[in-house]
Protein backbone atom coordinates (compact mmCIF):
# COMPACT_ATOMS: atom_id res chain seq x y z
CA UNK A 1 0.00 0.00 0.00
CA UNK A 2 1.31 3.49 -0.42
CA UNK A 3 1.46 3.68 3.60
CA UNK A 4 4.02 1.18 3.38
CA UNK A 5 6.89 3.03 3.14
CA UNK A 6 7.28 7.35 1.98
CA UNK A 7 8.27 7.57 -1.75
CA UNK A 8 9.12 10.68 -3.89
CA UNK A 9 6.01 10.30 -5.88
CA UNK A 10 3.75 10.65 -3.04
CA UNK A 11 0.71 8.38 -2.42
CA UNK A 12 1.53 6.95 -5.59
CA UNK A 13 3.45 3.57 -6.01
CA UNK A 14 6.88 4.88 -6.94
CA UNK A 15 8.59 1.33 -8.24
CA UNK A 16 12.24 2.99 -8.19
CA UNK A 17 12.08 4.29 -4.41
CA UNK A 18 10.65 0.48 -4.14
CA UNK A 19 14.10 -0.84 -5.70
CA UNK A 20 16.54 1.74 -4.09
CA UNK A 21 15.11 0.98 -0.73
CA UNK A 22 15.17 -3.11 -1.20
CA UNK A 23 18.91 -2.54 -2.84
CA UNK A 24 20.18 -0.37 -0.17
CA UNK A 25 18.47 -3.28 2.54
CA UNK A 26 20.48 -6.16 0.55
CA UNK A 27 23.70 -4.34 0.36
CA UNK A 28 23.29 -3.17 4.17
CA UNK A 29 22.96 -6.81 4.90
CA UNK A 30 25.76 -7.75 3.29
CA UNK A 31 28.22 -4.81 4.51
CA UNK A 32 27.04 -5.45 8.09
CA UNK A 33 30.42 -5.31 9.93
CA UNK A 34 29.84 -8.11 11.75
CA UNK A 35 28.96 -9.99 8.72
CA UNK A 36 32.57 -9.08 7.28
CA UNK A 37 34.14 -9.61 10.32
CA UNK A 38 32.83 -12.80 10.52
CA UNK A 39 33.74 -13.01 6.56
CA UNK A 40 37.19 -12.23 7.55
CA UNK A 41 38.10 -14.75 10.49
CA UNK A 42 36.33 -18.10 8.48
CA UNK A 43 38.48 -16.59 5.25
CA UNK A 44 41.76 -16.52 7.77
CA UNK A 45 41.30 -19.97 8.59
CA UNK A 46 40.16 -21.48 5.18
CA UNK A 47 41.47 -19.71 2.52
CA UNK A 48 38.39 -21.12 0.02
CA UNK A 49 36.18 -18.90 1.89
CA UNK A 50 35.96 -15.08 0.15
CA UNK A 51 37.54 -12.69 2.16
CA UNK A 52 36.01 -9.18 2.54
CA UNK A 53 38.12 -7.84 -0.04
CA UNK A 54 36.46 -10.83 -2.85
CA UNK A 55 32.86 -10.31 -1.33
CA UNK A 56 33.27 -5.87 -1.67
CA UNK A 57 34.88 -6.95 -5.33
CA UNK A 58 32.26 -8.63 -6.63
CA UNK A 59 29.59 -6.13 -5.33
CA UNK A 60 31.56 -2.93 -6.70
CA UNK A 61 32.21 -4.81 -10.10
CA UNK A 62 28.49 -6.09 -10.88
CA UNK A 63 27.44 -2.38 -9.89
CA UNK A 64 29.89 -0.02 -10.87
CA UNK A 65 32.41 -2.28 -13.04
CA UNK A 66 29.30 -3.14 -15.71
CA UNK A 67 27.73 -0.59 -18.33
CA UNK A 68 23.92 -0.24 -17.87
CA UNK A 69 21.45 -0.54 -20.44
CA UNK A 70 19.22 1.85 -21.49
CA UNK A 71 15.95 -0.61 -20.85
CA UNK A 72 17.50 -0.77 -17.14
CA UNK A 73 19.78 2.40 -16.26
CA UNK A 74 17.51 3.54 -13.37
CA UNK A 75 18.02 0.10 -11.76
CA UNK A 76 21.60 0.05 -12.41
CA UNK A 77 21.98 3.20 -11.19
CA UNK A 78 20.26 2.69 -7.71
CA UNK A 79 22.31 -0.89 -7.36
CA UNK A 80 25.48 1.55 -7.78
CA UNK A 81 24.08 4.33 -5.63
CA UNK A 82 23.13 1.57 -2.47
CA UNK A 83 26.64 -0.14 -2.93
CA UNK A 84 28.05 3.16 -2.50
CA UNK A 85 26.43 4.36 0.15
CA UNK A 86 27.08 0.55 1.90
CA UNK A 87 30.64 1.49 1.35
CA UNK A 88 30.57 4.79 2.78
CA UNK A 89 28.72 3.84 5.09
CA UNK A 90 30.95 0.65 6.38
CA UNK A 91 34.37 2.65 5.86
CA UNK A 92 32.73 5.21 8.78
CA UNK A 93 31.87 2.49 11.03
CA UNK A 94 34.26 2.69 14.09
CA UNK A 95 33.15 -0.82 14.92
CA UNK A 96 33.94 -2.66 11.97
CA UNK A 97 37.91 -4.41 12.38
CA UNK A 98 40.58 -2.60 10.93
CA UNK A 99 40.92 -4.65 7.89
CA UNK A 100 37.20 -4.35 6.71
CA UNK A 101 37.51 -0.92 6.76
CA UNK A 102 40.51 -0.65 5.24
CA UNK A 103 39.88 -2.79 2.55
CA UNK A 104 36.81 -0.76 2.32
CA UNK A 105 38.93 2.41 1.75
CA UNK A 106 41.50 0.91 -0.60
CA UNK A 107 38.13 0.04 -3.16
CA UNK A 108 36.94 3.65 -2.50
CA UNK A 109 40.01 5.00 -3.51
CA UNK A 110 39.81 3.10 -7.16
CA UNK A 111 35.90 3.32 -7.25
CA UNK A 112 36.66 7.28 -7.36
CA UNK A 113 39.54 6.75 -9.49
CA UNK A 114 37.75 4.64 -11.80
CA UNK A 115 34.51 7.06 -11.81
CA UNK A 116 36.82 10.17 -12.29
CA UNK A 117 38.23 8.40 -15.67
CA UNK A 118 34.93 7.63 -16.77
CA UNK A 119 33.49 10.91 -15.87
CA UNK A 120 35.84 12.74 -18.15
CA UNK A 121 35.95 9.71 -20.53
CA UNK A 122 32.19 9.07 -21.41
CA UNK A 123 31.43 12.93 -20.55
CA UNK A 124 27.23 13.36 -22.29
CA UNK A 125 27.67 9.89 -24.21
CA UNK A 126 26.52 8.09 -20.73
CA UNK A 127 23.48 10.52 -20.60
CA UNK A 128 22.79 12.98 -18.21
CA UNK A 129 21.56 10.56 -15.44
CA UNK A 130 24.82 8.84 -15.26
CA UNK A 131 26.67 12.05 -15.59
CA UNK A 132 24.86 13.20 -12.62
CA UNK A 133 25.29 9.80 -10.52
CA UNK A 134 29.49 10.27 -11.44
CA UNK A 135 29.85 13.32 -10.23
CA UNK A 136 27.69 12.98 -7.10
CA UNK A 137 29.55 9.71 -6.78
CA UNK A 138 33.23 11.49 -7.13
CA UNK A 139 31.06 14.52 -4.46
CA UNK A 140 30.61 11.70 -1.75
CA UNK A 141 34.00 10.17 -1.94
CA UNK A 142 35.68 13.22 -1.49
CA UNK A 143 34.03 14.19 0.89
CA UNK A 144 34.68 10.71 3.35
CA UNK A 145 38.31 10.97 2.23
CA UNK A 146 37.91 14.99 3.26
CA UNK A 147 36.50 13.82 6.94
CA UNK A 148 33.51 15.46 5.87
CA UNK A 149 30.81 12.94 5.08
CA UNK A 150 27.54 13.31 6.73
CA UNK A 151 25.55 10.21 6.01
CA UNK A 152 22.19 12.02 6.49
CA UNK A 153 23.15 14.04 3.91
CA UNK A 154 22.90 11.35 1.31
CA UNK A 155 20.06 10.40 -0.67
CA UNK A 156 19.56 7.84 0.80
CA UNK A 157 15.79 5.64 0.52
CA UNK A 158 13.16 4.95 3.52
CA UNK A 159 13.59 1.17 4.80
CA UNK A 160 10.79 -0.94 4.03
CA UNK A 161 9.32 -2.39 6.93
CA UNK A 162 9.79 -6.25 6.83
CA UNK A 163 7.49 -8.91 7.77
CA UNK A 164 10.22 -10.57 9.44
CA UNK A 165 12.48 -9.24 12.76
Amino acid sequence: SEELFPAAAGPAFDPLTAAHSLAQEIVDGLLFPERLARVASFHSRDRELPSPDEVISKLVSATWRETPDDADVELHLIARRAVLDGLLDLAGKPEAPTLVRSTVELHLKNLRNAIEHDFSAAGSEAGPAVDAQLAAALRDIDLYFGGQDDPSQRPRPAPIPLPWP
